[in-house]
């Protein structure tokens, strides 16, 4: 665990620079492109090299994994950062994209080099036919609707949680489409446990995240009719057949997203007179502290490792960052459809409209433009992006 210790000892000195963060501490992107100009979804992957003399963004290539023609990427998650062990990859074919696909590739023996490539951890597994229906499963009961936009895996790479948002203008209507819903599916065993009923947007989400080890899940219980506003945070393991307590759980008013922090959750919700704030919630029994976001703001980013305690939220053509010793947010003024925050160099890399832009979360920019300058061949070979994470630029040694 050389590097990773190495790395924190690097995150903590953040907290005293009042400049930006510039160690030796490369990590790599991983940039998810949709299909396009007869290109099928694939995989490009960029070497982030910060040093005490330069800022550099390189292109390692825009194929690092190519997926079969005809599939939409729908959601990603990746298993270990820590050890860099692999990266889940949930896909949608056909007219009413239900065949769907889990693709597991390997970040382990990924070298930083150009012209590098992704190999599978795994085949990729079929987990519905062009029908809906599960596919090597015993399934107690749930077909998803082909409205599925949310993945989560288990730490031990055995089970799977699949958000299931059912009907909405959202995906199109799809006929008898039942209510929003979670289903889990236990990989090793080849079974799907009955849907779990009582969710709502944003649906499942992982819980505590410890230096990408969290075995809990986050669940938000559907408002009632009676407080639309009002819904129930509640979290729970892979493992439990039926979540706890799912009734139960933490009272978040006029909410709008959620967010696994250590020994908690944030949560995003609307106030009075139309601003947003974050509400972070501990187990400790402690006050919830809270945080001001931009007004609009519509979703919450953290930290995956829980090195830092900077959160970010996107909406309104927005980024807004937030600081645990700062009153007001800083706000940078370009929308972002996703990002990820790498905390071993207190940097986002950025989704944007034709490409991705980099942030420096020390000393935001409150402009338009990035806070580093990249190539227009990087920018040309990302503007199909959909989806960013990051690793580590190698695997902790011993």
């Amino acid at each position: 665990m050389r590097r990773l210790l190495t790395a924190l000892i690097a995150v903590a000195a953040v907290a005293g620079c009042t400049g930006t963060f510039t160690p030796p501490l490369p990590t790599l992107y991983l940039v998810f492109l949709e299909a396009d100009g007869g290109e099928p979804a694939r995989v490009a992957l960029l070497d982030f090299v910060v040093t005490a003399s330069e800022r550099r963004l390189d292109l390692l290539t825009a194929q690092a994994y190519r997926f079969d023609a005809g599939e939409t990427l729908i959601a990603i998650d990746v298993m270990d950062r820590v050890e860099r062990q692999e990266a889940w990859v949930l896909t949608a074919a056909g007219a009413a994209s239900r065949a769907l696909t889990l693709h597991r590739l390997d970040l382990r023996s990924l070298p930083d080099v150009p012209g590098t490539a992704l190999t599978p951890a795994a085949p990729p597994l079929a987990l519905t036919d062009a029908d809906g229906a599960w596919i090597g499963f015993d399934a107690a009961t749930g077909v998803p609707t082909g409205c599925l936009s949310g993945l989560v895996v288990a730490p031990a790479g055995d089970a799977v949680a699949l958000w299931d948002a059912g009907a909405g203008a959202r995906c199109g209507a799809v006929a008898d489409a039942p209510d929003p819903r979670v289903h889990l599916l236990d990989v090793a065993a080849g079974t799907v446990g009955a849907p779990i009923a009582e969710a709502r947007a944003p649906g499942v989400r992982p819980g505590d995240p410890e230096l990408g080890r969290g075995d809990r899940l986050l669940l938000v219980r559907r408002p009632t009719a009676v407080d639309p506003d009002t819904v129930r945070v509640a979290e729970f393991g892979f493992a439990d057949a039926v979540p706890p307590a799912l009734a139960e759980g933490t009272l978040v008013e006029r909410f709008l997203d959620l967010a696994g922090v250590p020994g908690g959750f944030a949560a995003l919700r609307r106030v009075d007179g139309g601003g947003r704030e974050v509400v972070v919630h501990l187990r400790t029994g402690d006050e919830p502290a809270v945080r001001a976001m931009p007004d609009d703001a519509t979703a919450l980013f953290v930290d995956d490792s829980g090195a830092l305690s900077t959160l970010l939220t996107t909406g309104g053509g927005r980024i807004g960052v937030t600081y645990p010793d700062e009153a007001e947010p800083r706000e940078i003024s370009f929308a972002a459809s996703d990002l990820t925050i790498d905390p071993l160099n207190a940097y986002a890399l950025a989704v944007r409209p034709g490409g991705v832009c980099v942030v420096d979360l020390l000393v935001p920019s409150r402009s338009a433009g990035c806070d580093l300058a990249i190539d227009a061949a990087v920018r040309e070979a990302l503007a199909g992006a959909r989806f960013v994470t990051w690793t580590f630029a190698e695997p902790s040694g011993p």
